[in-house]
């Protein structure tokens, strides 16, 4: 656990803080805040997906909607993203900062959702309310591993992630040499070669029309 902090410190001090749109200056005394990890895997569970822009929205209970935006990646060869929840210590008469949640006085469920731009996510465990303490809003690490879902899953469609695009592609290289190449033997031919990369480019070039 002591290493996985240390992993997650050191990734975390080069990524910017979850943007929103003209984001309002900060009245609020920041405290460390939350971080969350985890795995996102594809439809059928059987790859996982690091590449894609994630969007969470933590609803507090009793409070307004925080949206946090963050790129996948390979995190540590295991896991798909990490992202911090900005939280404030509230001062009176002031206003937080965009997208950061106060700190409460008692413990308090945050309902989460995400998706990956079109492509909804379920939250593995089958529960999407979460609870944190008060002690818990400075510095706390928790995994929430995620699968999408809601998609009719496609060949073409690399990485899983209900989309053929261009982060497809990125895939191809990244994956097929060591996990399933038989998924991208598009044509049938019994190995996966230059015309199957070029259907493969055909299929993003035609959803991007």
């Amino acid at each position: 656990m002591k290493r996985l902090l240390i992993l997650l410190t050191a990734i975390l001090s080069t990524l910017p803080i979850p943007f929103a749109m003209d984001p309002a200056a900060s009245e609020g005394v920041p405290l460390p805040g939350i971080t969350l990890y985890g795995r996102i895997d594809n439809m059928e569970g059987t790859s996982r997906l690091t590449s894609g822009i994630l969007q969470v929205r933590l609803t507090p209970q009793g409070g307004e909607t925080v949206t946090l935006v963050s790129q996948l990646m390979n995190f540590g060869g295991e896991f798909s993203y990490v992202l911090r929840v900005p939280v404030e210590l509230a001062v009176a008469g002031e206003t937080l900062s965009d997208n950061a949640v106060a700190l409460p006085g008692t413990t308090i469920n945050y309902e989460i959702a995400a998706n990956i731009s079109d492509t909804a996510l379920s939250l593995q465990g089958g529960t999407t309310s979460y609870s944190f303490s008060p002690d818990e809003h400075r510095g706390s690490v928790r995994r929430i591993d995620m699968q999408a879902t809601d998609f009719v899953a496609v060949p073409e469609d690399a990485n899983g992630d209900g989309m053929v695009k261009r982060d497809d592609l990125l895939y191809w290289f990244e994956a097929w040499m060591d996990t399933i190449p038989e998924k991208f033997d598009f044509d049938g031919s019994g190995r996966v070669d230059g015309p199957d990369l070029v259907h493969l480019l055909e299929s993003i070039r035609e959803a991007e029309e």
